[in-house]
């Protein structure tokens, strides 16, 4: 009835439904199965089937004169340790203990009649257990003649008196344990949320959950490689185990185990055959005699590890399980959170340091536009102090003019990440303007989504004062040039005309320096000199 093959073609029309008795029905090929191969089952065989691996409710199918027996998963939890033997057998054999009550019944649906049994008495063919009690119901199937091809049957549970209160009482009890658990974690959360070093949150909640246990020992050890260090931890009638251990002294068995993520318990070290004799004897001389471990991960690696302890051997219950593995993750979570809280710290004091002593204008702006911060430089540079600042925006100390290219430049700075340095006019309170000159860069979260923008903002005053200065100089420059061109064409113009007039005079012309020394004549004098 087992054997696996490809589906058969009736079965493919059928939605899968998921779950082992759909995959063992799929891949079932007749073999030995008085049904024979899928392929020639009715059509309401297989639609029965489909129907019937779809519910979530105990649904059985029995069928043909051999009254071969299908189920689907919810039956088959019914069945206990019947399955999977009991599928493709005769029903009454498969609840042979109740043959004799069920007989008639069978006997009754073949012939046409809908069965039921609904009054109550307890497991009356050997379905449920512990207290229960079903109600069945076998419908029969019809052939296209008219003939019973076979039965679809149902199963519920009734709940009789006793169950109902016993269940009660468990479902009370359920309810007083997690109301406390989640009282006891949320409380815990609370503590653990104000602090921020890792040893007083490893100390603080194992104390707690110790208290909350009853245990002997309970601590919470840092992982380093093979090496697990245990600064703080919860003692009561027993020795503290502060100092570093190595991860060897588990065991493999427990290290296996601890790689899966799964909290091991053990409720006696003396009877439990994962330890071998040393390592029992180890754990006696550190009065160990049942704890419950849970490892703790970042990915794949392991980080932490939540050990709970009683000097006598103990039996752990899921809920305990439960409880320490939530306290572990939640240890394990503060500890992280501390330490990124105080690296955080550290790093902003770093910062806003820099920020403060920064010899440029630094100013942290909201996406709108917003002065968030800034430091004493940017406040002399826009002449206002840093509480004022906080209640304007860039454009509200920016010149009209130079509103539109900021606003530019912002929104560039967004979208790609940084912008480009600009010069720019800044509107001090007096009316005055100062150049600027700017820069823009995104600040994102750690999520990578835009938190703020930082500005970064140089004084060009002096810059364009010497700019100014040199204008005028060489404005000053250019004019005295033009000025000493124009004496020099001058005096060059009267030279040549007094030159002409001496060169072309009758009179003997003569130039001499003070000791009578001649130093030009002209041409008439020349001639004179010739002639004599």
């Amino acid at each position: 009835m087992h054997g696996r093959t490809n589906p058969s073609p009736s079965l493919r029309a059928v939605p899968a439904g998921g779950g082992e008795m759909d995959a063992i029905l799929r891949g079932h090929d007749g073999t030995g199965s008085p049904l024979g191969d899928p392929a020639h089952w009715p059509g309401s065989l297989t639609t029965l089937v489909g129907v019937m691996l779809a519910s979530d409710q105990p649904v059985f199918l029995v069928w043909g004169g051999a009254r071969t027996l299908l189920y689907n998963d919810a039956y088959a939890r019914l069945l206990g340790d019947k399955h999977p033997a009991a599928l493709g057998r005769d029903w009454l054999d498969v609840w042979h203990e109740a043959r004799a009550e069920l007989a008639p019944m069978l006997e009754d649906a073949f012939s046409g009649r809908t069965v039921a049994l609904s009054d109550g008495r307890q497991d009356r063919h050997g379905i449920g257990g512990g207290g229960a009690s079903m109600a069945l119901s076998l419908v029969p199937v019809r052939d296209a003649l008219g003939g019973v091809e076979g039965l679809y049957g149902t199963c519920r549970e009734i709940a009789g008196p006793a169950l109902v209160e016993s269940r009660q009482r468990e479902a009370d009890a359920v309810l007083r344990d997690n109301e406390e658990r989640q009282s006891f974690l949320l409380d815990l959360s609370d503590t653990l949320r104000t602090l921020t070093s890792p040893t007083q949150i490893a100390e603080i909640a194992s104390r707690r959950l110790g208290e909350q246990l009853g245990a002997s020992r309970v601590f919470y050890a840092e992982i380093d490689g093979s090496l697990m260090r245990v600064e703080r931890d919860y003692v009561r009638g027993v020795g503290s185990l502060v100092g570093e251990h190595s991860l060897a002294a588990f065991g493999p068995d427990l290290l296996t185990a601890y790689r899966d993520g799964a909290v091991v318990a053990v409720d006696d070290v003396s009877a439990d055959r994962r330890f071998s004799a040393e390592a029992r004897a180890g754990l006696a001389s550190r009065q160990v005699g049942a704890f419950v471990d849970v490892v703790l991960f970042r990915e794949e690696e392991w980080v932490g590890l939540l050990a709970v302890q009683s000097a006598s051997p103990r039996a752990w219950t899921a809920v305990e399980g439960n409880l320490i593995r939530d306290v572990g993750e939640r240890i394990k979570a503060a500890i992280e959170r501390g330490r990124a809280d105080s690296a955080l710290r550290e790093s902003e004091a770093h910062l806003a340091a820099i920020f403060a002593a920064a010899s440029v204008g630094l100013s942290e702006v909201g996406p709108d536009g917003r002065f968030l911060r800034v430091n004493a430089e940017m406040c002399r540079i826009l002449g206002r102090s840093a509480d004022e600042l906080r209640d304007l925006g860039v454009a509200d100390v920016t010149e009209d003019a130079d509103v539109p290219s900021s606003r530019e430049k912002i929104a560039q700075a967004i979208a790609t990440g940084h912008s480009p340095s600009f010069d720019k006019r800044y509107r001090r309170p007096d009316g005055s303007s100062v150049w600027a000159s700017s820069s823009i860069r995104r600040l994102d979260d750690a999520k990578g989504e835009l938190k703020n923008l930082l500005v970064v903002t140089t004084d060009l005053s002096q810059r364009k004062e010497a700019e100014q200065r040199l204008a005028e100089s060489e404005r000053r420059l250019q004019e005295l040039n033009e000025t000493l061109e124009q004496q020099i064409s001058d005096r060059t113009t009267e030279r040549n005309l007094f030159a002409t007039i001496v060169e072309r005079t009758d009179i003997m012309v003569m130039a001499a320096d003070l000791g009578y020394t001649i130093l030009a004549i002209n041409k008439a004098n020349a001639d004179e000199f010739e002639r004599i």
